[in-house]
């Protein structure tokens, strides 16, 4: 058996000269023909090591498309472009999650104006089979037993609400219903919308104002376009409706103008998770800033994009049972009061270095927006108030 041992190693001893031999008479090679030749000005003044260039600029085309690019940075097309030709052209799942990664900022963004009551499916009859809309949408991974059971579907079949109220088609139907649920339930009663169309406000307010200050809503929630939902089509969650920083002071205004300000409280939602972007929705005139995904980080999330799958790694947005174990109540209870308790702080922070003793008496006279040529203007300047 000794025997045996020592001449196995003898063997591998002998090889790994052999190789290393060999590496050392080939890397001579290269050395030679590198200075030799006059063709290549790298390899000639780097030698042996020049060589690595070509092989470092293929395996980098590798390591940007898959390692460090970001979904939205390649050309000609990008990563989110070509992963949803794959998702469609294989029937895969066509939602995303967790909110655009598109910057809508960017000129010559296109950006689709949304209907306030949109089509609902059954109001569209075609020879072909169609679905038209889509209100929130619950994946199939998702639906249990029981939520299937409340929702009156099958097991692993996808949830999707009608994206309106069946019962309303217009504005008068809108103020009919929410002065009914008010009624009904006795307390403040509002909505919430995406907003795609400005004139759709006035329409709404002038309403209002014929119908008197009662029949108004106590509140409007103005949400962003680019999506802050678990599931949604891409081309929704990139491209319909106007994003917050335009659709926020576009509502403030609108009310201002129709003398329904002190009438309607205004709430702003949409990527508000730091006390930065909180204080710009109150200078913007906001009477509120509400977060879901602040709350959810502050939960664990690790924006792994997967709501949509049922496969969340923290256990936030799964009812897989082996997932959600990752969440333990005490401690996250916790984080989330400590989170609530920081923005409110660093909100009077802010506040009370603007010279206003609480965060709700924020104006746009307290906030510059910062220009592409690196100049800040006020925002009151931009949006100034009505007269």
């Amino acid at each position: 058996m000794t025997d045996f041992v020592d001449q196995a190693l003898h063997i591998l001893a002998s090889l790994f000269l052999l190789a290393v031999g060999t590496t050392l008479l080939v890397l001579l090679f290269l050395l030679m023909v590198d200075l030799a030749q006059t063709a290549n000005a790298v390899r000639r003044n780097y030698p042996v090591i020049g060589r690595f260039r070509r092989v470092f600029e293929g395996l980098g085309e590798f390591m940007r498309q898959y390692m460090f690019a970001m979904d939205r940075e390649e050309m000609p097309f990008n990563r989110a472009q070509r992963n949803w030709v794959d998702r469609a052209s294989s029937a895969g799942s066509m939602t995303v999650a967790f909110g655009s990664t598109r910057e809508t900022r960017w000129p010559g963004t296109a950006i689709f104006a949304n209907a306030p009551f949109s089509l609902l499916e059954e109001e569209y009859r075609d020879t072909s089979e169609v679905t038209i809309g889509k209100g929130g949408i619950l994946p199939g991974a998702k639906v249990t037993e029981e939520i299937a059971g409340i929702r009156g579907i099958r097991p692993g079949e996808d949830a999707v609400s009608p994206n309106r109220h069946r019962e309303v088609s217009n504005n008068g139907e809108l103020l009919d219903l929410i002065n009914r649920v008010r009624d009904v339930g006795g307390k403040p009663t509002g909505y919430k919308a995406v907003i795609g169309n400005p004139h759709w406000l006035d329409e709404l307010f002038e309403l209002i104002n014929r119908r008197g200050p009662d029949s108004a809503p106590d509140f409007v929630t103005v949400d962003s376009g680019d999506g802050g939902t678990g599931a949604a089509p891409m081309p929704l969650m990139d491209n319909v409706g106007m994003v917050l920083r335009e659709s926020l002071i576009m509502l403030v205004d609108a009310l201002e103008n129709h003398g329904l300000r002190e009438r309607v409280r205004v709430v702003a939602s949409g990527k508000l998770i730091t006390p930065t972007e909180a204080a710009w929705a109150l200078c913007a005139g906001a009477d509120f800033a509400v977060s879901a995904r602040g709350f959810m980080f502050a939960l664990g999330c690790i924006q792994a994009m997967r709501c949509n799958k049922n496969t969340c790694p923290t256990g936030i947005t799964t009812h897989n049972r082996r997932l959600q174990r990752g969440l333990d109540p005490p401690t996250k209870a916790v984080s989330v009061a400590n989170y609530q308790r920081r923005i409110e702080e660093e909100l009077k922070i802010i506040a009370h270095s603007c010279g206003v003793v609480d965060p709700r008496l924020l104006r746009r006279e307290h906030c510059r927006i910062v220009h592409p040529d690196g100049s800040s203007r006020l925002l009151s300047e931009i949006y100034p108030r009505a007269a």
